[in-house]
């Protein structure tokens, strides 16, 4: 999903849209070190907004005692349904931030997987208000046609979701 809404050279729409739908959010540190590399405007963005405290590093050294056990144990239950044997670093870094999220309660996850959320519902969610939902592109894109003064007007926002399909449309 970072990669989807900070690509964009000509306006921070990351920057725009992440102060307004949360306080803080949250990057798994393997995720930060490994997935988000390329283009570089997008870890400058993140990293603005990481100086600002708005985006948060959540590494799992940081655990200890009965959360380091849940995290552990959450990574190898999503790892045996969620990572192949012919590529074991596909989908690693969505393990481990689902990992984190269960772990620390995090209830939202932005990310653009498509049957993450039958998953998370198969593995994770129990039917509380503590369950995790993952919010894919067309919702954030939903709401920020209905938040305008998040900074993202709607012709942008229809822009962002054409641009997800096609690279010719990501030009804003």
């Amino acid at each position: 999903m970072c990669f989807k809404l900070g690509r964009y050279q000509r306006e921070n729409i990351l920057g725009l849209i992440l102060p307004s739908m949360t306080e803080k959010a949250f990057i798994h540190k393997y995720v930060w070190e490994h997935e988000i590399l390329q283009p570089a405007i997008i870890r400058e963005r993140l990293q603005e907004l990481m100086d600002l405290k708005v985006v948060l590093i959540l590494n799992e050294s940081d655990l200890t005692g009965i959360d380091r056990f849940v995290y552990e144990e959450t990574v190898r239950l999503l790892s045996e349904v969620m990572i192949g044997h012919s590529n074991p670093r596909k989908n690693l870094g969505e393990v481990l931030t689902l990992a984190m999220a269960y772990t620390k309660g995090i209830p939202i996850l932005l990310s653009d997987e498509r049957k993450l959320q039958v998953i998370v519902d198969a593995k994770l969610n129990k039917g509380s208000d503590s369950d995790i939902r993952i919010i894919r592109l067309q919702q954030v894109v939903q709401w920020v046609k209905d938040h305008p003064e998040c900074g993202v007007d709607r012709k942008t926002a229809k822009k962002i979701w054409c641009g997800s399909c096609d690279e010719r449309f990501a030009v804003i």
